[in-house]
């Protein structure tokens, strides 16, 4: 029973734990959209949607994004970098990491999720910087990094414009509150644009020309619309996926694992049922003395049949309750 509840609660406490980062405020509300096939001349390009799910991309433009602004229901339409760079925070190296561009607007919206410093301001070259990664990857403590100059980079030629590439942290995020947005570095908008040029699409996004993207996020008005933005979507040829739908996906998923979980835990309880009858028999066996004198003094078969049930019966219970306690 242990091994059962451990590994149910480990298959169950995974699905908890990734769909909690598809279910914040800001994702609920938002649509990956993108062309899932070729047309209008254009060149497929990668893989699309989250995950790749979609399949084959076609890039999508400025020209898209003013098209779907323009559906009812639609509060904003943003492109997604989909960036992935090397960053280095003095002679602290982070690894890849995937960086976001946001507009001045966007930036006031992080200020209840900073933890340390502030979100930029004006023209400024600020960068906001996830807790989790600068802990997982830097011995860092978040106001420590408040100030410091972070550096961007990519495989390949070296930029023409080195200080392109180079930002100073503003402000460090709370990776928890974010959701799926929490393992993301943010930069200006009109800066992100530049480095991406800098660094020549980064490590994933390589092929894509100036002005075109892989995707755009479209947030909706409100939870209500979600379904009819997306319908709108369908009819124009683009392909649109959302947090419900996501989540849906990892519901599947996860009915598998803890299937199959379970079923390894089940081997547990079938072992087990073998001990206590094993136990049964080695009873009956070592205490046929104690029959005899429970049918001398007039027990019948079935009452013998009861003892020894019960005791059993006693046996998977405790044992139950123990491996429900573990």
């Amino acid at each position: 029973v242990a091994a059962l509840g451990l590994l149910g609660a480990l298959g169950i406490g995974l699905k908890m734990e990734i769909r909690k980062i598809f279910q914040d405020d800001e994702e609920l509300l938002t649509i990956h959209v993108m062309r899932a096939e070729p047309d209008r001349g254009k060149k497929a390009h990668g893989f699309g949607g989250m995950f790749g799910m979609m399949g084959p991309s076609t890039p999508v433009t400025e020209e898209d994004a003013a098209e779907i602004r323009k559906l009812h229901g639609v509060a904003s339409v943003k492109p997604n970098l989909n960036l992935v760079v090397y960053a280095k925070i003095g002679d602290e190296p982070l690894g890849g990491i995937a960086l976001e561009g946001a507009r001045e607007e966007d930036a006031a919206k992080f200020k209840p999720y900073v933890t340390a410093g502030r979100p930029w301001t004006g023209g400024e070259r600020g960068c906001l910087v996830p807790s989790r990664l600068l802990q997982m990857r830097s011995g860092l403590k978040p106001e420590d990094v408040i100030g410091k100059t972070i550096v961007f980079s990519s495989m390949g030629k070296k930029p023409e414009k080195p200080e392109l590439l180079e930002f100073t942290i503003s402000g460090v995020l709370d990776s928890e509150k974010l959701g799926l947005r929490g393992r993301m570095f943010f930069i200006p908008w009109d800066h992100a644009l530049d480095l991406r040029e800098s660094v020549h699409g980064g490590l994933m996004g390589g092929g894509l020309e100036k002005g075109t993207y892989q995707e755009l996020r479209v947030r909706a008005a409100s939870a209500t619309v979600i379904a009819d933005v997306k319908n709108q979507l369908k009819n124009l040829n683009y392909e649109a996926i959302t947090a419900a739908d996501i989540i849906g996906m990892i519901d599947k998923l996860f009915y598998v694992i803890q299937g199959f979980m379970a079923a390894i835990g089940a081997i547990g309880v079938i072992v087990a049922l073998f001990g206590i009858a094993n136990t049964m028999a080695m009873s009956v066996m070592e205490r046929t003395r104690e029959i005899g004198v429970m049918k001398a003094l007039g027990a019948r078969n079935r009452d013998v049949r009861r003892v020894f049930l019960v005791e059993a019966a006693s046996i998977g219970l405790i044992g139950g309750l123990v491996g429900l306690g573990v």
